[in-house]
C-alpha cells in the first residue's frame, strides 16, 4: 500500500525512507531530518502564507488525522464512501479513515 498522511504522523522517518526508495533517492539521515522538518504543518503553513503575500491560505486546516470529520456531514461522508468504492473498484486500495476504520476498494 502506498504511504499515506497517517503513516507520516505515526513514523515519519520510515515513511520518508519508503518514498525515497520508491523514487530512487538515497535517504541520508540528514535528508530525512530536513524533509521531516519541512513537512510539519507549521512549516508548510508558514511557506503557504509566504507564497501568498502574507495572506492566509484557506485550504489548510489543522494537519490532524481525522480532522475531516469536523468538515463532513454524515450524508457527505456516506457519499464519499460510495464514490471512493466506485472510483477505486478493483484496485484493492485501502483508505485509512482514522479511529481504526478504513475503506477498502475491492
Amino acid at each position: 500500500m502506498p504511504p499515506q498522511f497517517e503513516d507520516l504522523k505515526v513514523d515519519g522517518a520510515a515513511t520518508i525512507r519508503r518514498v525515497a526508495e520508491h523514487i530512487g533517492v538515497e535517504a541520508s539521515p540528514e535528508l530525512i531530518d530536513k524533509v521531516i522538518e519541512g513537512s510539519t504543518f507549521s512549516a508548510m503553513s508558514s511557506q503557504a502564507v509566504a507564497n501568498n503575500d502574507g495572506e492566509g491560505v484557506g485550504h489548510l486546516r489543522k494537519g490532524d488525522v481525522g480532522d475531516w470529520r469536523r468538515h463532513f456531514s454524515q450524508v457527505l461522508s456516506d457519499e464519499f464512501d460510495l464514490e471512493f468504492r466506485e472510483q477505486m473498484r478493483g484496485t484493492g486500495l485501502r483508505y485509512d479513515l482514522g479511529d481504526g476504520k478504513e475503506l477498502v476498494a475491492d
